[in-house]
């Protein structure tokens, strides 16, 4: 399995702003069903969706809802890369 920074890389590697989130659903989905989790979509409107997952029933169940998109880059430059100062990781 994948580290969580791995993860987080190629997250931040796929364009997610609208219209293009749909790379990032397929990303999480695919990986998700891989892990053990029940995956569902859920559809806002056309070529728009939020992803359920779930894995466990009860007392010990996880559940994941979350809406993919992000905002469009407006700072001349900036790429779509993971960034790590100390301990701390991000990006777009």
């Amino acid at each position: 399995m994948d580290s969580i920074q791995t993860i987080l890389s190629k997250l931040v590697n796929i364009r997610t702003y609208y219209p293009y989130e749909d790379s990032a659903h397929q990303y999480l989905s695919n990986y998700l069903k891989i892990s053990g989790f029940a995956v569902k979509t859920q559809t806002v409107s056309t070529g728009r969706s939020n992803l359920l997952a779930q894995r466990g029933k009860g007392k010990k169940s996880i559940l994941i809802y979350m809406h993919i998109d992000t905002v469009e880059l407006v700072e001349p430059g900036r790429v779509l890369s993971l960034n790590k100062k100390g301990d701390k990781l991000s990006g777009l």
